[in-house]
Protein backbone atom coordinates (compact mmCIF):
# COMPACT_ATOMS: atom_id res chain seq x y z
CA UNK A 1 0.00 0.00 0.00
CA UNK A 2 1.26 3.34 -0.65
CA UNK A 3 0.15 6.97 -0.64
CA UNK A 4 1.01 9.81 -2.60
CA UNK A 5 0.79 13.25 -0.71
CA UNK A 6 1.16 16.65 -2.30
CA UNK A 7 3.42 19.52 -0.39
CA UNK A 8 4.12 23.27 -1.36
CA UNK A 9 7.29 24.21 -0.31
CA UNK A 10 7.05 27.14 2.16
CA UNK A 11 9.29 30.31 2.05
CA UNK A 12 10.47 29.70 6.02
CA UNK A 13 11.39 25.75 4.75
CA UNK A 14 14.14 27.42 2.62
CA UNK A 15 17.79 29.19 3.01
CA UNK A 16 18.97 32.77 0.98
CA UNK A 17 19.31 30.78 -2.09
CA UNK A 18 15.59 29.37 -1.85
CA UNK A 19 16.88 25.81 -1.13
CA UNK A 20 14.83 23.37 1.58
CA UNK A 21 17.16 22.93 4.63
CA UNK A 22 17.88 18.96 4.87
CA UNK A 23 15.48 18.82 7.80
CA UNK A 24 12.40 19.46 6.41
CA UNK A 25 12.26 16.28 4.49
CA UNK A 26 11.46 14.41 7.86
CA UNK A 27 8.43 16.75 8.22
CA UNK A 28 7.43 15.92 5.25
CA UNK A 29 8.23 12.27 5.65
CA UNK A 30 5.61 12.71 8.75
CA UNK A 31 2.94 14.28 6.97
CA UNK A 32 3.00 11.42 4.80
CA UNK A 33 3.28 8.60 7.39
CA UNK A 34 0.08 10.13 9.08
CA UNK A 35 -1.61 10.71 5.56
CA UNK A 36 -1.33 6.93 4.78
CA UNK A 37 -2.44 5.99 8.42
CA UNK A 38 -5.26 8.23 8.20
CA UNK A 39 -6.18 6.36 4.32
CA UNK A 40 -5.18 3.31 5.33
CA UNK A 41 -6.87 2.82 8.83
CA UNK A 42 -9.14 5.47 9.33
CA UNK A 43 -6.76 6.62 11.86
CA UNK A 44 -5.94 10.50 12.68
CA UNK A 45 -2.95 11.41 15.28
CA UNK A 46 -6.17 12.49 17.43
CA UNK A 47 -7.14 8.93 17.33
CA UNK A 48 -3.69 8.24 18.22
CA UNK A 49 -3.61 10.32 21.15
CA UNK A 50 -6.79 9.62 22.40
CA UNK A 51 -5.97 5.87 22.46
CA UNK A 52 -2.44 6.47 24.37
CA UNK A 53 -0.93 5.13 21.25
CA UNK A 54 2.61 6.03 21.48
CA UNK A 55 4.96 4.91 18.40
CA UNK A 56 8.18 6.81 18.68
CA UNK A 57 10.66 6.85 15.64
CA UNK A 58 13.73 4.75 16.86
CA UNK A 59 15.35 5.16 13.20
CA UNK A 60 16.00 7.47 10.43
CA UNK A 61 17.30 8.01 7.47
CA UNK A 62 17.23 10.42 4.54
CA UNK A 63 19.27 10.11 1.10
CA UNK A 64 19.35 13.25 -0.87
CA UNK A 65 19.61 13.16 -4.26
CA UNK A 66 18.34 16.81 -5.42
CA UNK A 67 17.40 19.70 -3.70
CA UNK A 68 13.92 21.17 -3.53
CA UNK A 69 13.45 24.95 -3.98
CA UNK A 70 11.02 27.42 -2.60
CA UNK A 71 7.78 27.35 -4.28
CA UNK A 72 7.98 23.76 -5.91
CA UNK A 73 5.27 21.17 -5.12
CA UNK A 74 6.51 17.84 -4.23
CA UNK A 75 4.79 14.39 -4.13
CA UNK A 76 5.85 12.48 -0.96
CA UNK A 77 5.17 8.97 -1.35
CA UNK A 78 4.61 6.85 1.34
CA UNK A 79 4.75 2.81 1.45
CA UNK A 80 4.18 0.95 4.88
CA UNK A 81 6.38 -2.49 5.02
CA UNK A 82 4.84 -5.46 6.07
CA UNK A 83 5.64 -6.42 9.50
CA UNK A 84 4.42 -9.18 11.83
CA UNK A 85 5.70 -7.22 14.84
CA UNK A 86 4.76 -4.27 16.84
CA UNK A 87 8.18 -2.71 14.81
CA UNK A 88 7.11 -1.14 11.35
CA UNK A 89 8.85 0.59 8.97
CA UNK A 90 7.92 3.48 6.74
CA UNK A 91 9.34 4.05 3.21
CA UNK A 92 9.66 7.44 1.46
CA UNK A 93 10.24 8.95 -2.15
CA UNK A 94 9.84 12.57 -2.84
CA UNK A 95 9.70 14.10 -6.16
CA UNK A 96 9.37 17.16 -7.34
CA UNK A 97 5.79 17.87 -8.94
CA UNK A 98 4.92 14.45 -9.81
CA UNK A 99 5.46 10.49 -9.35
CA UNK A 100 7.05 10.75 -12.42
CA UNK A 101 9.29 14.01 -11.95
CA UNK A 102 12.48 14.05 -10.48
CA UNK A 103 13.18 11.80 -7.48
CA UNK A 104 14.92 14.80 -4.99
CA UNK A 105 15.13 11.91 -2.02
CA UNK A 106 14.51 8.59 -0.84
CA UNK A 107 14.18 7.63 2.91
CA UNK A 108 13.11 5.53 6.03
CA UNK A 109 11.57 5.73 9.84
CA UNK A 110 11.30 2.98 11.99
CA UNK A 111 8.89 2.86 14.55
CA UNK A 112 7.87 0.65 17.83
CA UNK A 113 5.05 1.20 20.02
CA UNK A 114 5.38 2.46 23.86
CA UNK A 115 2.43 2.45 26.74
CA UNK A 116 1.65 5.96 27.80
CA UNK A 117 4.45 4.85 30.67
CA UNK A 118 6.81 4.17 28.48
CA UNK A 119 6.89 0.35 28.16
CA UNK A 120 7.69 -1.11 25.12
CA UNK A 121 5.00 -2.98 23.55
CA UNK A 122 5.33 -6.49 21.75
CA UNK A 123 1.72 -6.01 20.00
CA UNK A 124 -0.32 -3.77 17.67
CA UNK A 125 -2.41 -1.43 19.84
CA UNK A 126 -6.36 -2.72 19.81
CA UNK A 127 -7.38 0.16 17.84
CA UNK A 128 -4.94 -0.47 15.02
CA UNK A 129 -5.31 -4.45 15.57
CA UNK A 130 -9.18 -3.85 14.76
CA UNK A 131 -8.47 -1.17 11.59
CA UNK A 132 -5.93 -3.74 10.08
CA UNK A 133 -8.26 -6.81 10.56
CA UNK A 134 -11.35 -4.76 9.04
CA UNK A 135 -8.82 -4.17 5.83
CA UNK A 136 -7.87 -8.43 5.41
CA UNK A 137 -4.20 -8.41 5.12
CA UNK A 138 -2.99 -4.97 5.28
CA UNK A 139 -0.72 -5.42 8.38
CA UNK A 140 1.99 -3.56 9.87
Amino acid sequence: MQVDTEIRVRFREVDSARVVHHSHFFDWFEVGRFDLVQKLFGVTPEDFQAHGIISPVIEAHCRYRSPARWGDRLIVRTRLQPSEVARFTFDYEVYRDSPEGELLATGYTTHVFVSPEGRLLVEVPPLLRERMAARQGVGL
